[in-house]
Parts: structure tokens; sequence; C-alpha cells
């Protein structure tokens, strides 16, 4: 059921805000075990309903497991988050001291995205 459980997340993060009534069980799977599916479940959420207050605190907590891949995949959803994960920062730059060079990398990109200021319109 695994397969099955993962395949319906990704489809609600790909649907977005209209899936917003699934929201409640998205929430509920963040309370599981397999970090991986954990993941899958704070992209949807992000995806659905821009929940940066649950998910950033559960991907700055991923961060300083020891599964590099996990590490390395809440590295690039902080990332997609933008300004609204800025209080990984901390958590971030401690991951660029790492020895796993795939995880750092996505750490620096990450930061990249979380600090960077959105382009202001030129006025004529």
């Amino acid at each position: 059921m695994p397969a099955v459980r993962s395949s319906a997340v990704i489809a609600l993060a790909q649907i977005g805000p209209p899936a917003s009534a699934a929201l409640p069980e998205l929430e509920a799977a963040l309370h599981l075990d397999d970090d991986y599916f954990r993941l899958q479940a704070i992209d949807a959420l992000w995806k659905v309903g821009r929940q940066s207050e649950t998910t950033v605190p559960i991907l700055i907590k991923i961060l300083s497991d020891r599964n590099n891949p996990n590490r390395a995949g809440a590295a690039i959803l902080l990332g997609e988050m933008g300004s609204a994960a800025k209080a990984a920062g901390p958590a971030l730059t401690d991951v660029l001291r790492e020895e796993f060079s795939y995880t750092r990398v996505k750490a620096e990109e990450a930061l990249r995205q979380i600090q960077a200021r959105p382009k202001t319109p030129v006025s004529p």
C-alpha cells in the first residue's frame, strides 16, 4: 500500500490548491515514521495549502537526520518555499559543513532561494 499512498500524495501536490479538502489527511501524514513519505506529504501540504508554519519546522528537523537523501529532499523543499522558509536559514547553514556533497549543494541552493530578493519593476 505504500506505493498507492505515495501516488495519492503526489497527485494531490500536482492538483495544488483545488485539493485543499485533503489538507487534514496531509497533516496527519506528517506524524508517520516514514521520512520519505513525510517529505512527499510536506511537498503536497506546501503546494496545496502553502502551510509553511506547519512544514518548515518538520523540514528543519529532517535536516538533522542521518539519511542524506532525506536531508537533501528537505533542503530542496525549503528552497522551493523561498522566503517562507527563512527560519530554516541556520539549519541549512549547518548543513554546509557536511561531507556529503549533494546534500551540501542542495542546502546552498536552498539558502540562495530563501534569500533571493524579488525583482522590483523598473519605473519608466
